[in-house]
């Protein structure tokens, strides 16, 4: 996995410089930002690598018994609790959450089958799912820190935190500068985001939010929600699907696979009747199976899994 996207450009080898990117990091801080309400919560209290780990996606398989080692696809995880950049980039996610929220977003997934249910379903009608691949991972670092920044100082969507220059340098700081460990070999991640950062749902959502000023606004489609990289749209039957092939080659990076009538969507399977009524129950995911208390996954994962 690290090999790929080392291919792909999104991981690089590195040298340890982790004491010399805490004291660069301290001064900066306190340059720039040591009058801020937030400076506190800011600093860095404690320095360590980030780790890098996977969970497998075993809820893609039909059944337990389907699962199989060729076909098993791996999450990338770098967990960054503890790094130097981590309190800030918990303060700067708090803070740019506005910038990912829009009105296709769905803020709890058991408001979905309301949702649908307020949408009357046409006979030339039908229901899509769009499923962005590696959403976190695909990322465009340098696209979305673009249009934060328009969002905050031509957009005035948020009140500026600092100067302009200052607050892009604070950015990539925080999403290209963070050094992770694997089997003993330090890397950088210098494009896209990981799970495991504080700053990667929120990125996630700004860029695809502006997709979405970009194409599915002047596209007006009849229902269209999305949940983080899951999106459900209703759309005419028997002609081709324009957002579907518009939001594909939006960017290099941006993939998406899709599903006609899907029998379930997040939490919720979808009932259909012949006459067209949908019904609604919660989703039971048999397929999600535990990590193995031996897997490289953070022991406080591992016991959240048994408090839970």
């Amino acid at each position: 996995m690290i090999d790929q996207g080392i291919l792909q450009g999104k991981y690089r080898h590195c040298q340890d410089t982790i004491l010399k990117d805490l004291k660069s990091f301290q001064s900066f801080l306190y340059r720039h930002f040591k009058d801020h309400p937030k400076y506190q919560d800011m600093r860095p209290i404690t320095n360590q690598t980030g780790r890098f780990f996977a969970t497998s996606k075993t809820h893609k398989f039909r059944s337990l018994d389907d699962i199989n080692i060729t076909d098993l696809k791996l999450r990338p995880i770098i967990d960054q609790t503890g790094t130097c950049y981590y309190n800030a980039g918990k303060v700067i996610a708090e803070y740019l959450k506005p910038i990912a929220q829009n009105q296709f977003v769905i803020s709890d997934t058991q408001k979905f089958p309301q949702l649908l249910k307020e949408v009357i379903l046409e006979e030339d009608e039908e229901d899509v799912s769009y499923d962005v691949e590696s959403l976190f991972t695909s990322i465009p670092v340098k696209d979305t820190v673009e249009f934060i920044l328009d969002q905050i100082y031509k957009k005035n969507k948020l009140k500026p935190m600092c100067k302009e220059n200052i607050f892009k340098k604070l950015l990539f700081k925080l999403t290209t500068e963070c050094i992770f460990t694997v089997n003993d070999t330090l890397f950088k991640q210098t494009d896209g985001v990981s799970m495991g950062g504080p700053l990667s749902v929120v990125l996630s959502g700004c860029f695809m939010t502006k997709m979405e000023m970009d194409l599915v606004v002047p596209s007006s489609p009849k229902f269209y929600k999305r949940y983080v990289d899951d999106i459900y749209v209703r759309r005419k039957k028997g002609i081709s699907d324009q957002l579907f092939e518009s939001i594909n080659k939006y960017h290099p990076n941006l993939k998406l696979t899709i599903e006609t009538n899907p029998s379930k969507f997040l939490d919720t399977d979808i009932i259909r009747e012949e006459n067209g009524t949908l019904f609604f129950k919660v989703h039971d995911n048999e397929n999600k199976i535990p990590f193995h208390w031996s897997s490289a996954v953070p022991k406080r994962y591992k016991r959240n899994i048994i408090l839970g």
